[in-house]
């Protein structure tokens, strides 16, 4: 897991190629003018979902890991924060969804919780247990970029 601020995007640089090319296309990209959809970076290996998103206290939302694709999340606005955890911290899991490239399961006690504040971003690799969305006060919606990087 990687926790930082867009300003430290190069320092990044060289992990993989696939996140070279997002890393790169997210500091040369006017991240506040992307509408939401989905932006296609490089085919199916490197696409942008910006969205509006609600969040959630932590008793209405799983954790999340995936294989094929690493989240880098772009937080655009306040109120974010997002729960860490090693996969292999959780003996829960679901069962695997394909299509969706994600199991889930309960968010436990324990690990790290970080607040992504406009202007940061977490890449989460496939050991990354996350849960973003989160909200230690009441529901809100916010902006936020997540940018699906293929993996190996």
């Amino acid at each position: 897991m990687i926790l930082d601020t867009l300003d430290n995007l190069p320092d990044y640089l060289g992990i993989s190629k696939n996140l070279d090319q997002a890393l790169l296309w997210l500091q040369e990209t006017d991240l506040k003018t992307l509408r939401p959809g989905i932006y296609p970076i490089s085919g199916e290996d490197i696409f942008c979902r910006a969205v509006e998103a609600q969040l959630y206290p932590g008793s209405e939302i799983m954790m999340e890991v995936h294989r094929r694709y690493l989240d880098i999340h772009v937080a655009l606005e306040p109120g974010e924060q997002i729960a860490f955890l090693n996969r292999n911290e959780i003996k829960e899991w679901s069962g695997y969804d394909a299509e969706n490239d994600a199991q889930t399961a309960m968010l436990p006690q324990g690990g790290t919780v970080a607040v992504l504040c406009p202007g940061m971003f977490a890449v989460c690799f496939p050991q990354d247990a996350h849960c973003p969305l989160l909200t230690a006060g009441k529901r809100k919606t916010v902006k936020k970029l997540i940018v699906k990087v293929r993996h190996k």
